[in-house]
């Protein structure tokens, strides 16, 4: 394994950089609107990739003028915005580290990120966000996105300008240009730690150039196509898509929840990427305004259900997926004006879609992709092929990139069993920054990473995932429950809004469960205590989506449960800023309740023998 010394030696290739990226960009669409808005929350003035292309030149002479040098760890401590992009593009253009975080993050983490990787500096959001870490860090030079003041983004823009009018800015930039190596760190990214603490993944600049490269190759994106921005920038998967944006020359559109439902039918986006939450709410929406639909109108959407059952199933033709598109567009105008119109691909990823979700999506003609990566990956790995886009897998491997399912020895697995999934290729990180133990137990010599995820490949060579190793949970029986698909198919009932599987050494699986309190309020009985009725219709739900004729098996079927006073969300800890659980966080966090929980199931049990 190598070692974590901060540049490897490699011959200079452009094609395996970031920067020529914006570079080509700029020579083939400079008049293009990269960026129109400054924010989610603040249009600003549109910037086109001329303009763009400009204020990253100006601010890389900038930083190069007051001495920072390639290698240097720079943190990024914003959200997704207009000057973030420009910051990392800075960076990536001066062989600068990004260290990137999103503001939200606590104060006791932002400096352990910042002292453990190193930082020579760190960009704030603004002067709120930036005064509790000057007393933490005092070391650091601070700068801020907003604000025009003397540790600002503004005045860096400015000290460019003027190096740029005296001449002195371009050697600058063309000496830092011809130093980056393709085997250069381009970043550090301290993953979101769901059932441990954050590690820095080094990612090069080939790691990621390879996934953007491929990802282009994959997905039909042409210039031009507008691309909706809600996930966190500093989140891999977020990252990647925009990086795609800046090679295909389409503009970026910021937007949050709030805006999103305005912003996809007025603003016709071409591509979204969102994590399977969002997804799942749109998928209930949806039904929710069919089963309200008057019969006749459900019995004429009968072919596009049909034609779609066959596309989801990955058995349809050509012709077939064009006359399903056709019908689609045409039976279900109104939901394709609600989207916009123009929407080419929809790309689900960050963690598993519930499989009916997915299947429910695909049938009704909507362009669903699902994807499948990890930050390690930098991060895409597989995504589904939307010429074949069958539901249920995340697709075959990107190219070059090799997938092999193994058994816990390290053999290989025939398709169709399930096992670890290892992956290889040009994104797999160089490894943990500062942590060779860690390293060394996810990557082997040979380049080969273990991802600690579950699945299996089918004849097709198209990839399914079941859920996490650690995930696992081994009843007292001995029998092995994977939470993830059980509780994927949980949410689809409009009565769970988040659901999370324990039951590590007892006799049978339980659950946390979160109901849509909104549904609960709305249709509770005034004839019956509205709790029990609530604990009655979910043992209900359990039954039948887990049940006989169900894909389960008895073992997998929910016994005790609690019902949670609130939802899990990012801001108590519960969970990741792509919405997925910290399961040991959550464990700790209700051991009591969930303690509870079985004692009075078995107390059940041991009453009914």
């Amino acid at each position: 394994m190598a070692g974590m010394d901060e540049h490897l030696s490699a011959a200079p290739a452009g094609a395996a950089l970031i920067p020529p990226l914006l570079e080509a960009t700029r020579h083939k669409h400079a008049e293009l609107i990269f960026l129109p808005r400054d924010s989610p929350q603040q249009e600003g003035e549109a910037w086109s990739f001329a303009r763009f292309h400009d204020e990253v030149r100006f601010l890389a002479a900038a930083l190069l003028s007051l001495g920072f040098e390639r290698g240097q760890r720079i943190g990024l401590f914003a959200d997704n915005r207009r000057a973030w992009i420009l910051v990392d593009q800075a960076l990536a253009a001066t062989g600068l580290v990004s260290v990137p975080r999103g503001r939200d993050t606590a104060p006791a983490e932002l400096q352990m990120i910042a002292e453990h990787s190193g930082c020579s500096a760190v960009f704030f959001e603004d002067e709120e966000h930036a005064a509790p870490m000057r007393t933490r860090l005092p070391q650091l030079r601070c700068w801020t996105l907003d604000g025009d003041g003397a540790d600002s983004l503004q005045q860096l823009l400015q000290l460019g300008r003027e190096l740029f009018a005296r001449g002195e800015a371009e050697s600058l930039l063309l000496q830092a240009r011809e130093a980056i190596e393709p085997e250069d760190i381009l970043t550090i990214v301290y993953t979101s730690g769901t059932t441990d603490s954050p590690k820095g993944v080094v990612l090069t600049h080939r790691n990621v150039r390879s996934n953007v490269d491929a990802a282009c190759a994959v997905l039909d994106i042409e210039p031009g196509g507008r691309m909706l921005s809600i996930l966190p920038a500093w989140h891999m998967y977020e990252r990647i898509k925009e990086y795609v944006a800046l090679a295909r020359g389409c503009p970026i559109i910021y937007t949050d929840t709030r805006r999103l439902k305005n912003d996809l039918r007025e603003l016709s986006p071409q591509l979204v990427a969102f994590v399977p939450r969002i997804w799942e709410q749109l998928a209930a929406g949806l039904k929710a305004r069919l089963e309200e639909a008057p019969r006749y109108k459900r019995a004429l959407l009968a072919p596009v259900f049909a034609l779609g059952a066959r596309v989801a199933a990955g058995k349809a033709g050509p012709l077939t997926r064009a006359l399903h598109q056709r019908l689609s567009r045409t039976l279900l105008a109104p939901l394709w004006k609600a989207l916009g119109g123009q929407l080419r691909i929809g790309v689900s990823g960050g963690s598993a879609l519930p499989v009916e979700v997915d299947r429910f999506l695909v049938s009704l003609g909507l362009p669903i992709v699902q994807g499948y990566g990890l930050t390690e990956t930098s991060p895409v790995v597989s995504v589904r092929d939307p010429q074949h886009n069958r539901a249920e897998t995340v697709g075959a491997p990107l190219p070059e990139t090799e997938i092999q399912i193994r058994s816990p020895e390290g053999a290989v697995l025939a398709p169709g069993e399930n096992g670890e999934i290892w992956i290889r290729g040009p994104q797999v990180m160089r490894g943990y920054y500062r942590d060779e133990a860690k390293t060394r137990a996810v990557l082997d010599d040979n380049g080969w990473l273990h991802s600690g995820d579950l699945g299996h490949i089918d004849q097709g060579g198209e990839l399914s995932i079941l859920g996490r190793c650690k995930d696992t949970i081994v009843l007292k029986s001995g029998e092995n429950v994977e939470p993830e698909p059980i509780e994927c198919q949980l949410r689809t009932s409009p009565w769970i809004h988040q659901v999370m599987l324990v039951g590590q050494d007892k006799k049978q699986v339980g659950a946390l469960v979160v109901p849509d309190y909104e549904r609960v309020a709305k249709e509770a009985s005034h004839g019956e205590e509205p709790k029990i009725r609530l604990h009655q219709t979910l043992r209900q739900e359990f039954d039948r989506l887990l049940g006989e004729g169900s894909a389960f098996r008895p073992v997998d079927r929910v016994g005790p449960f609690h019902v949670m006073d609130k939802p899990f969300s990012y801001e108590d800890g519960t969970e990741t800023e792509t919405l997925k659980l910290r399961r040991k966080v959550i464990h700790q966090s209700f051991a009591r309740e969930i303690e509870a929980m079985f004692e009075t199931g078995e107390a059940k049990m041991r009453g009914r023998l």
